[in-house]
């Protein structure tokens, strides 16, 4: 008779532990887990300090403050810059994460001008009804790596 298989197969791997350089905003396609050991969900993140009526604004001994993840949005990755070929325009190609599925959108940089929130939930981006700060006030991180030069038709008046 043979014995046991011993192997076993972990369904739940870790998630990749972060240490974000707080303040700053993270965005995260897949679990992560903080460097506190804290897992958080796929999104978009502002990663800082709670804050007390002691704290001022300096830098010193970061180390000894609690840290806080705030959840914004769901997902939201920039993967192109782009240019419209009819008027040289520039716009966003963005990737998002939504209860559906991936989707793909080519925003022009116009809509950056206000809050953007209603196009952005029209399009599956869920946020934090908590959440006060416009969409458009969250940098999308270092620049595209790559631009792409795209068609937009004329609207139908």
């Amino acid at each position: 008779m043979r014995p046991p298989d011993t192997n076993v197969i972990n369904l739940r791997p870790e998630a990749p532990k972060v240490e974000p350089d707080r303040p700053c905003w993270g965005v995260y396609e897949h679990w992560v887990t903080n460097e506190k050991g804290r897992r958080l969900k796929p999104g978009v993140y502002w990663h800082s300090f709670k804050r007390s009526a002691g704290d001022d604004d300096s830098d010193d001994d970061k180390t000894d403050r609690p840290i806080t993840d705030e959840w914004i949005a769901t997902p939201v990755i920039v993967a192109a810059r782009t240019t419209n070929s009819d008027d040289g325009s520039e716009g966003r190609f963005l990737r998002l994460l939504t209860d559906n599925g991936p989707k793909e959108w080519i925003i022009p940089m116009e809509v950056f001008g206000g809050s953007g929130q209603a196009d952005a939930v029209w399009h599956g981006r869920h946020h934090c009804p908590q959440e006060t700060r416009p969409v458009h006030g969250v940098p999308a991180g270092p620049a595209p790596c790559r631009s792409v030069r795209h068609h937009m038709p004329a609207r139908l008046a």
